[in-house]
Formats: structure tokens, sequence, C-alpha cells
């Protein structure tokens, strides 16, 4: 179940979701866990698609998180206009408040990332995932 003293950073949706938490209807004891993606980051010119986890002052997934994205990043990956599922931490908040940005766990400049959003960094990027 999830933890209450988070319930006010969850949409209502969410938290109905998480308050029919019994047995046999949407239990997690049954299988069922819920989480949300932070973007579908996507150019509907050229139909790349990838999925980015953000992460402000350099926290990191829930393991329960981490397993359900690599999930849905396992159904994807059959996609050749798929990019992957990465981890974008920032040392602060935003790529541009003077902390240090992290992709995946590597350090990268502002214009790295801003490469990296137009499908354009180098190959390794799109291949290196922290959920791996």
């Amino acid at each position: 179940m999830t933890n209450l003293k988070y319930k006010s950073l969850f949409s209502p949706h969410r938290n109905w979701i998480n308050e029919q938490n019994v047995p046999n209807l949407l239990s997690s004891s049954d299988g069922y866990i819920c989480s949300d993606v932070d973007l579908v980051w996507a150019n509907r010119n050229n139909q790349k698609i990838m999925l980015l986890e953000e992460k402000c002052k350099m926290a990191e997934p829930s393991n329960s998180q981490s397993k359900l994205l690599k999930f849905v990043d396992n159904a994807l990956k059959q996609s050749p206009k798929y990019y992957g599922l990465h981890l974008v931490q920032f040392e602060k908040e935003r790529p541009d408040d003077g902390g240090k940005i992290f992709l995946d766990g590597e350090e990268i400049t502002k214009e790295e990332y801003l490469k990296f959003l137009q499908f354009k960094a180098d190959k390794r990027f799109y291949e290196n995932s922290w959920f791996r």
C-alpha cells in the first residue's frame, strides 16, 4: 500500500486507486503496482521516443518504481524508434540553476543534455540506462 504521507503529492485519481488496495480488487499483494513516468519525450516529425525519469536533488527511483519502469522499458524495446528509458538527475532542480546534471549516472553539460533531447547525442547516450 502507498505510504499515506505522500498522498498530497498524488492526483485525486491516483489516490482513489491507492484507496482500492483491498484483496482481489487492486491490491499490491495481487501484483498491481502504480507509478508515474515523468516524461514521455518524442519528436512527432521523426517518430523517435524515449522515457525520462527525472529526480531533483540527486534523488533516485525507489526499488518498486525501478522494477516497473524496467518492465515498461522491456515492452517498448521492440521498436527501432524507441530510444530507451533514462534517469535524469539534477543536483538542484533544473538544468540551468547552477547545479550539475547527470544522465544515467554520468555527469553531462546542459549543452549535451539539449543535444540528447534532440536525439542528436552520441549513440552511447541512448544505449546506456541507469535502469539496466
